[in-house]
């Protein structure tokens, strides 16, 4: 077996230090806030020294955006996975929001802080650190967007808006992570996937038929 380079030791020594570095940073800044979150407390929580996280990552708004990055990436290969066992459009949409509650239900530190984040880079993306996770976040929704146009393209759905579809699929996403967090467990995910689901597809309104067979 060849001996790994001494470049190549120091690479696995670097992603070994800023996973390190990003989990203290998830669990502090799930506690603390953005605003209540300092380098020395990440540090403390590390078990390192504050100068030893400037060795990996620049301030605090470095950090941030990595452990952002990190999870979304980590988000969007889990959802793709699963997605990509199915054939039917249906079925790859369905998967995304299986995956993506479960991603997050997994994760709720994650979950808190992304929830929170992701309103400010969206609304105001023109700082660097914000356009940056705006841009990531934006590979997520090209994905599910791409997965719509698909389901169109096969007449799973009528033709339509498939950005603003892709935006609604996401929101609901995220809704189910929310309703399973804020509710007793009393639903397993696959039905509370398969109810928001349901409410996409066909909406919240009567069929006409019932509306005719009430009036007569």
């Amino acid at each position: 077996m060849k001996a790994k380079t001494a470049a190549e030791k120091q690479a696995i020594v670097q992603e070994f230090m800023q996973r390190a570095i990003v989990r203290a940073t998830r669990r502090v800044m799930a506690e603390n806030g953005y605003d209540g979150t300092s380098v020395e407390l990440i540090a403390k929580e590390a078990g390192i020294s504050p100068g030893t996280i400037y060795l990996y990552f620049h301030n605090k708004d470095d950090l941030l955006t990595g452990m952002i990055e990190q999870g979304v990436d980590s988000l969007i290969s889990s959802v793709r996975e699963k997605a990509d066992g199915f054939s039917d459009p249906i079925d790859k949409i369905r998967a995304v929001l299986h995956e993506h509650a479960r991603f997050f239900l997994q994760d709720p530190e994650f979950y808190k802080i992304y929830l929170i984040e992701k309103a400010k880079f969206i609304a105001n993306p023109k700082v660097e650190w914000k356009e940056r996770l705006r841009e990531k976040y934006m590979v997520y929704v090209n994905y599910v967007e791409g997965l719509v146009a698909l389901a169109v393209g096969q007449a799973c759905l009528r033709t339509t808006d498939v950005r603003r579809t892709a935006s609604l699929l996401l929101e609901t996403a995220y809704s189910i992570v929310f309703h399973q967090m804020t509710r007793p467990p009393d639903t397993p995910l696959d039905e509370e996937v398969e109810r928001f689901l349901d409410l996409i597809l066909h909406g919240v309104r009567r069929p006409r038929e019932d509306f005719t067979s009430r009036s007569g």
